[in-house]
């Protein structure tokens, strides 16, 4: 081809013909390993032909690449190592190269002028996931991974950058951590999450999109996140240009790491969408020529017998360094500040993003703000990229999408109690055959608390006391909004991280339901403050039924009786559950008969209707003399037990009369004397000490929950209960006896074994 083709080539590829990747990335050169055991690609390097320092003219340079291409069809019958080699000498052979050289991954060449371009050829097709046998004893074997590389951990102005090596980010990315109880609870700080795509291959990110527009159990959208991003979006003026207020940064790329400059650094670049051309030659002159941005050309994209034409339109693009990072991010911002004003999380499904040869662009990324960063050590693989990332980021929303999420679905986990699940799921780690190691996705920390992407509710307890409702979950200090059954819930102070208490109304609309929390309009899963209700009785029967209490209840309870999961893909765990009364229950008594024998005459008479007792924290008690109170307890040790209390005081309502038989007449003993009349207390039934909740009596007895819901009815008596008192005098037996019914939920409260927990 004529050099006036070449460069009416460049023209027409200005115009943003777009990259046809299909799934190489990585480098040439250098140590790759992740850390001992990892081999080294040795990487060879050539002197070239040309003079440094010697200019090298737009025109020329595309007679270069025209050269290169016309070679890389030429050699596609070689395997990879001979085509690396012979594409390393083939520019090593060119008065246009001062330096090339290949490795295991690729080659690259630098041209006169300093300039950089780098040829990836390496396979990420496919998936090669690690059991998590093999993988704890590889890591075993290897000791906790790291990133040493003998290449330099410099790069173009990265030097001692900003949020650099120390603190978290200083120690063994690899390092096996223990499981978290509590991971991190830092939430986003605005709703916009940018993904940039350089590759046709990120599923991820498709699937990222429909995660963000899934709805919830209430039939509204979850989450109010914007996503900007598409296909071929990854040009240099979008990654120029990256939003300040993004939540979210997401990079789908290949990532090269193979090349040297001038200076002796390692140059780890990331593939863009912008192809080269004469327009952008222009251009991007300065960056080019600054070492900001080099050529790449990912070679396994390469269907066979692609024509020339097609090979330098569509593949030889632009990539970023990390001195690009430092001009436009960690430089990028107001006053030539950071650029990330919200501390985003940084997500690189690229090759060795978290590898030490890409250190320098990671260590300008985190000056530039972001909070965390995620990468792979070595290659990330095809398959096996895309599916990490889409559970990554289904686990931090809590979308419940992925394939195979377990049932009963899961609320949303940040990122650092992830690896238990990933691990089972064969995620997270690949077998890179190349280069003999383990491929994981790694995680680095800067500023901010990043850990997942809505709140999270664990559990909820009701405060009567204070007529609060607690919320225990994953959250940090932002103002989050708190909703029952859709209405607010005011929050009052104190906040602290993962705990926030509402004002709760006692009864009526939102005193019970559907919980979330929502933050900017991304919601929390939902939990259940289910609310029952149902009658009970209470009854004393004297001789022959002539006397008679009957007591009926109308119960109106409310608790948060779900389980709920410490780490993703457990099980859910039992725990202590505390039913408490509503204000609004009632209880009516009626007292009425006469019976007389021989010796002894009695009379009751009087009705009364009971109002709730006070709350009570169990340490003051109640100054009232008369009321009721009902509780439930569910205790982790016996999940499937439910204890009820009923303790009610009559106060002075009965007013009884006792006559006692003498010479033959009926004498008054008490006249008109109202009777204080309480629940009884005897075998079946026992006092409230040490119990954790009011004083009062329990019955030893328990009852069931079914999975809707439903306390089962609870009887008790009258065989068993003994102790009613304070009569005079009379030998007579009194029988007594209790039954709770059913106790049922209102509609829209019932427990949910669909519900995320």
């Amino acid at each position: 081809m004529k050099l006036g083709t070449a460069v009416s080539l460049l023209a027409i590829g200005a115009l943003g013909i777009g990259a046809l990747a299909i799934g190489a990335c990585g480098g040439s050169g250098g140590a790759q390993g992740s850390g001992p055991g990892v081999t080294d690609p040795g990487a060879v390097r050539l002197a070239g032909g040309g003079t440094s320092g010697t200019p090298v003219s737009d025109a020329e340079r595309q007679v270069g690449f025209e050269s290169i291409a016309a070679k890389v069809i030429a050699v596609e019958g070689l395997d990879d190592a001979a085509q690396n080699e012979a594409l390393a000498r083939h520019m090593a052979a060119s008065p246009l190269f001062e330096e090339a050289g290949f490795g295991l991954d690729g080659a690259w060449g630098r041209f006169t002028d300093g300039r950089i371009l780098i040829l990836d050829n390496e396979d990420v097709s496919g998936s090669r996931p690690v059991d998590p046998e093999d993988l704890a004893a590889w890591e075993a074997a290897q000791g906790a991974l790291s990133r040493d590389d003998t290449g330099s951990a410099g790069a173009s102005g990265t030097a001692g950058a900003s949020g650099g090596s120390g603190g978290a980010r200083g120690q063994a990315a690899g390092a096996r951590k223990s499981p978290v109880k509590y991971g991190r609870t830092g939430l986003p700080w605005s709703n916009r999450i940018c993904l940039y795509q350089s590759v046709d291959t990120a599923v991820w990110q498709r699937n990222v999109r429909d995660y963000v527009e899934s709805i919830g159990p209430d039939g509204n959208r979850r989450f109010a996140y914007d996503i900007e991003g598409g296909a071929d979006n990854a040009t240099v003026e979008n990654l120029k240009a990256i939003p300040a207020d993004c939540a979210v940064i997401g990079f789908a790329a290949h990532g090269g790491t193979g090349a040297w400059n001038r200076r002796g650094d390692r140059v780890y670049a990331m593939y863009t969408s912008t192809p080269i051309g004469l327009t952008a030659e222009v251009a991007y002159a300065d960056l080019l020529q600054a070492g900001d941005l080099v050529y790449y050309h990912p070679l396994k994209s390469n269907a066979p017998g692609t024509s020339l034409t097609e090979l330098i339109l569509q593949y030889f693009h632009y990539a970023v360094t990390a001195s690009f990072a430092e001009k436009f991010w960690a430089k990028g911002g107001g006053s030539g500040g950071p650029r990330f004003s919200k501390l985003p999380f940084v997500y690189f499904n690229t090759c060795r993003g978290m590898n030490a040869v890409a250190k320098p662009l990671r260590d300008q990324v985190f000056a530039a703000g972001a909070s965390v960063v995620a990468g792979w050590t070595l290659r990330s693989l095809g398959e096996d990229g895309n599916r990490t990332a889409s559970y990554v980021f289904d686990r931090l929303l809590g979308a419940n999408l992925y394939p195979d999420s377990p049932t009963p679905p899961q609320r949303p986990f940040g990122w650092d109690q992830l690896d238990g699940e990933m691990r089972k799921l064969r995620l997270g780690s690949s077998w890179d055959d190349k280069y003999g190691g383990i491929s994981k996705l790694e995680w680095e920390t800067g500023i901010g608390d990043f850990g997942l992407l809505a709140p999270s509710i664990r559990y909820l307890m009701v405060d009567d006391v204070k007529d609060e409702l607690q919320v225990h979950g994953d959250f940090d200090m932002q103002e989050i909004d708190v909703l029952v059954n859709d209405a607010p819930c005011p929050i009052v102070a104190p906040r602290r991280t993962g705990e926030l208490h509402c004002t709760l109304p006692r009864f009526g609309p939102g005193s019970s339901g559907d919980v979330k929390l929502s933050l900017r309009g991304n919601d929390s899963n939902h939990v259940k403050l289910t609310s029952w209700k149902g009658k009970a009785t209470y009854r004393i029967r004297g001789p022959q039924d002539a006397l008679k209490h009957e007591w009926t209840y109308e119960i109106h309870a409310r608790g948060d009786v779900h389980d709920f999961r410490f780490g993703p893909g457990e099980e859910p765990v039992a725990r202590d559950k505390v039913i408490s009364m509503m204000s609004d229950s009632t209880c009516e008594a009626e007292f009425s008969g006469e019976y007389a024998d021989a010796a002894y005459k009695v009379t009751w008479k009087g009705d009364l209707v009971l109002a709730p007792f006070p709350p009570t924290d169990g340490r003051s008690g109640t100054s009232a003399d008369k009321g009721f109170q009902f509780l439930g307890y569910v205790g982790e040790e016996a999940p499937d037990e439910v204890w009820l209390m009923l303790w009610a005081i009559g106060g002075s309502a009965n007013v009884e009369n006792e006559w006692a038989r003498k010479d033959g007449k009926w004498e008054h003993v008490v006249t008109d004397q109202p009777r204080i009349t309480s629940m009884p207390m005897g075998p079946d039934l026992v006092g409230g000490d040490g119990m954790p909740f009011l004083s009062g009596f329990t019955y030893k007895k328990p009852t069931t929950m079914d999975p809707n819901g439903v306390i089962r009815q609870l009887k008790m008596g009258p065989e068993g209960i003994t102790g009613f008192g304070n009569l005079v005098g009379t030998p007579w037996t009194y029988v007594q006896d209790v039954e709770i019914g059913d106790l049922r939920p209102e509609q829209g409260t019932e427990p949910n074994e669909e519900d995320a927990r």
